[in-house]
């Protein structure tokens, strides 16, 4: 038997892991590197290509989600924050003087009860 007949033409082994070799150009050196960063941190090289699929498509949709939840109720969190310190702590945060003078107002016209009770005695039960 000769040599050249024992060698025997073996297929690439699976996985390919021909895209973790080092790549040559600076530019796809650096992304190279985050790229096994983000994946030997958080173990994504022991997964399959499309497990990797699957889990980042569940992150990606996860994150929007989230983001566009807080970008959508952010101004009705806002807006909320004067009753903020009353729930958590049981304390009324100190109005300003135009706002307390509109509740003060519409308080006296809605209630007939309090119509005669001037302006400024509901303005001192507020604060």
């Amino acid at each position: 038997m000769s040599a050249a007949a024992t060698l025997v033409h073996l297929p690439p082994p699976r996985p390919d892991h021909s895209f973790t070799k080092r790549p040559s150009s600076r530019l796809a050196v650096f992304w190279w590197r985050r790229r096994m960063w983000f994946e030997s941190t958080f173990v994504l090289s022991m997964l399959e290509p499309w497990e990797k699929v699957l889990l980042l498509t569940m992150f990606g949709l996860l994150f929007a989600l989230l983001f566009s939840g807080i970008l959508k109720y952010s101004p009705i969190i806002s807006s909320s924050s004067n009753s903020a310190p009353y729930t958590i702590c049981g304390v009324r945060k100190a109005m300003s003087a135009p706002l307390a003078v509109a509740r003060a107002s519409t308080a006296v016209e809605s209630s007939p009860a309090v119509a005669s009770t001037p302006v400024l005695g509901l303005l001192h039960k507020e604060f």
